[in-house]
């Protein structure tokens, strides 16, 4: 996992995370919701072909 965060990283579009004090207040912990709503359509997909696409090893040439 680890080597495929670091073939993707230039490539990643970082999803916020807020948080919202009234809800907090409310439900007495502190609760963070990760803002996909914000990400490019298919990013899940897109991450994924990358990586594979980036793990390919050439193959050279007899």
């Amino acid at each position: 996992m680890l080597a495929a965060h670091e073939r993707i990283k230039p490539h990643i579009r970082h999803t916020p995370i807020r948080t919202l004090d009234s809800l907090n207040e409310r439900s007495g912990c502190g609760l963070f919701f990760k803002c996909e709503n914000v990400q490019e359509p298919g990013a899940f997909k897109v991450r994924g072909a990358s990586n594979a696409i980036f793990a390919l090893q050439k193959v050279s040439k007899a």
